[in-house]
């Protein structure tokens, strides 16, 4: 990158990696053809590798087993020569098309006799010696320390082991389909991986477990070389060959009276139940592997993430097209298997149906119900009055309570545990909000991401912050939308390119500058800029969201009337509302578009008017546009009513300022209230 050229730090490590990689050669290491040096920078020529990162692929059990046995091959070659790679992990490692490993970034690797003692780790995920550390550890806390051995996570001295440990990681999460440590980004996960405290590996086949254990050892000394790795993986996918080579050895009427039984067997086992059930599984486990690739892409540092997301919505309409041809399957798997992709799509009263028709479990109907409910709340225009509504108590949290008290009793039948956020919402309506938000606090501290406790947390702490705002209570509804913004906060720092996050931020840090402007906040800057910045971070993930460039737009107006308000000049900020409002109609025409367009209007006529200079047709405009609004859409009168009062009010003002009649439009004025 431009930016680095100058950079001794990352010259240093572009030339250790083509070192490194000159002197190792093997099929599953990434090979080096060249090295140039020019006067604008120095390049590295590289195998190009057609395929894609290991953990974007679905390998079956076969190709698991080929793929850490092509690692454990080439970590032997690079150990031979005494180069340990120091950052091994799935982002690391390509699948080729041709189904060829290839072991990726040899630029933090470091050889054995230049590793002379202990350094430091960063907590923030660096996995490289103190003049690499600017270009490694920024943003790295998901993909490289859930992967350090407890060693390199201390910061102690390495040797090949710790490559070894993280093998091992790879393995468990690569055969278990679930990741290795509870946790994602937070202090905690340093603490778990300097401990060793990976998750419970009875998720994995039976076969491979005692080789787990053994590369996942936190004593180093105690884990196997590369080379005895491949001997032992090797030895897993020799095991049904000798099997079969041993009932070879029992005899031909051994084997005659050993077919007989298996084909009976067979035909018992493999009943039309059976197979039904069996190629569910297969989708469900399909279905779970879309959802942790999109957890994934949200883990990923701030980006747009619309593309990728997309890609994994045409893969889910894929598999949804599927499941609708597959013969094998009746029509209460397929629903069910419907239901559970809009469950995960959070498209939950589609969810609802399908999972109703389809016999789905209590706890996916929970959920399912659970979500509707807060859809339904959260898309009133009051909380309190929506969770007082009869007819959304009867239609949407009635089921809801009814499945998350038949999950409880079926969780406590199976010996299982019951979903923390189910019991937070049932206590949010029998107990109190309070204590529900409390139990949502130990999900959140304690498990890996729960977006439905954040949904459901920052749901319970607005419907609270509103209900003090309609009773007058100013402090304590700050107090709640404060900790609405900092909940989300929260999961953004776990998840750092989930839209969904950005978005409520958004509306919420802009709900707190509606309110500064209209106590005379003294927070007023800083309030403002956490506002734009959070739906600038919203249109990173999102570009072209046309309601975050609408409330960028709303923001900037929040300011321009602030500046006004000082007698300052508003110039600037109204030119940045003008721009943002403009993007969004530019995408679609809405009603809160034309809202803002009218304010606009009404600011830079008293913009104009502190100026001493004439209004223009700027009040003119803003009155058009009310009228228009209101002409097209009659039902929204009540809701537009204020602005158009505000813009009748502007229009006396200058009239008294040009010395001109105002009668006209004081009774226009009182006529529109009455009406209210």
């Amino acid at each position: 990158k431009p930016e680095y050229l100058s950079n001794t730090s990352t010259q240093q490590r572009f030339i250790r990696e083509a070192q490194i990689l000159s002197k190792i050669n093997h099929p599953s290491i990434c090979q080096i053809y060249d090295y140039i040096e020019t006067d604008h920078g120095d390049f590295l020529v590289l195998e190009y590798i057609k395929g894609q990162q290991l953990y974007r692929c679905s390998l079956n059990p076969a190709q698991t087993l080929d793929a850490l046995i092509a690692l454990a091959e080439a970590l032997a070659v690079a150990h031979q020569h005494e180069v340990i790679h120091r950052d091994l992990k799935p982002d690391n490692v390509m699948v080729a098309d041709n189904g060829q490993v290839k072991v990726l970034d040899f630029g933090i690797a470091q050889s054995m006799n230049s590793l002379s003692g202990p350094r430091n780790t960063h907590a923030e995920g660096d996995a490289c010696e103190k003049n690499t550390a600017d270009l490694t550890q920024k943003g790295s806390l998901v993909g490289t320390i859930r992967y350090m051995s407890p060693e390199q996570a201390r910061g102690a001295q390495l040797t090949t082991a710790s490559d070894i440990y993280a093998l091992g990681v790879m393995a468990l999460e690569m055969l278990s389909k679930k990741p290795a440590y509870q946790v994602l980004e937070t202090q905690q996960l340093l603490q778990d991986v300097q401990d060793g405290h990976l998750v419970d590996i009875h998720a994995v086949p039976p076969a491979y477990r005692p080789l787990i254990a053994l590369l996942t050892q936190k004593s180093a000394d105690k884990r196997p070389n590369a080379e005895e790795v491949v001997f032992l993986l090797k030895k897993i996918k020799s095991a049904p060959l000798e099997k079969r080579r041993k009932r070879l050895r029992l005899g031909w009427v051994f084997l005659m009276v050993l077919a007989v039984v298996v084909v009976v067997w067979q035909w018992q086992a493999y009943s039309m139940q059976q197979k039904q059930s069996e190629r569910f599984d297969v989708y469900q486990s399909k279905i779970d592997e879309l959802v942790k690739a999109s957890e994934q892409i949200y883990a990923l540092p701030l980006h747009n993430v619309r593309p990728e997301i997309d890609a994994l919505f045409q893969q889910a309409a894929v598999l949804v097209g599927q499941v609708k041809t597959d013969e094998l399957l009746d029509d209460a798997q397929k629903n069910r298997l419907y239901g559970l992709v809009y469950l995960e799509a959070e498209s939950y009263d589609l969810a609802v149906k399908f999972l109703t028709s389809g016999g789905g479990s209590h706890a996916e109907l929970a959920s399912a119900w659970i979500g509707s409910y807060m859809e339904k709340v959260t898309g009133s225009v009051s909380f309190v009055q929506a969770l007082q509504s009869e007819e959304i108590r009867n239609k949407y949290l009635l089921p809801a309570l009814n499945h998350v008290e038949m999950a409880r009793k079926a969780a406590q039948a199976q010996g299982l545990k019951e979903k923390t956020w189910h019991q937070a919402f049932w206590v949010a309506q029998k107990q109190s909000f309070n204590e529900a938000v409390t139990l949502l606090d130990g999900v959140i501290a304690n498990e890996a991401w729960n977006n439905e406790a954040v949904a459901l947390k920052a749901l319970l702490l607005s419907a609270m912050a509103q209900s003090h705002l309609e009773q007058g209570q100013w402090e304590a509804a700050q107090e709640k939308m404060v900790a609405t913004a900092d909940t989300y906060r929260q999961a953004a720092q776990m998840v750092r390119s989930y839209p969904g996050n950005y978005f409520k931020l958004c509306g919420i840090s802009l709900n707190l500058l509606v309110d500064a402007v209209q106590r005379t906040s003294d927070h007023f800057d800083s309030l403002k800029a956490q506002a734009i910045e959070d739906c600038q971070q919203h249109l990173v993930t999102q570009p072209g969201a046309v309601v975050s460039q609408g409330y960028l737009s709303l923001a900037h107006w929040l300011d321009a009337q602030w500046q006004l308000s000082f007698g300052r000049s508003a110039d600037q900020a109204l030119a940045q509302a003008k721009l943002w409002n403009r993007k969004a109609q530019d995408n679609v025409a809405t009603m809160m578009g034309f809202r803002v367009a009218a304010l606009i209007e009404v600011s830079t006529a008293e913009s104009l008017q502190q100026k001493g200079l004439p209004v223009g047709g700027h009040l003119d405009t803003a009155l058009n546009i009310m009228n228009d609004l209101i002409k097209k859409q009659p039902e929204w009168e009540l809701h537009l009513i204020g602005e158009l009062l505000l813009v009748h009010s502007h229009i006396m003002r200058n009239q008294l300022r040009l010395m001109k009649p105002t009668d006209h439009w004081y009774q226009r004025s009182l006529d529109r209230y009455q009406q209210m």
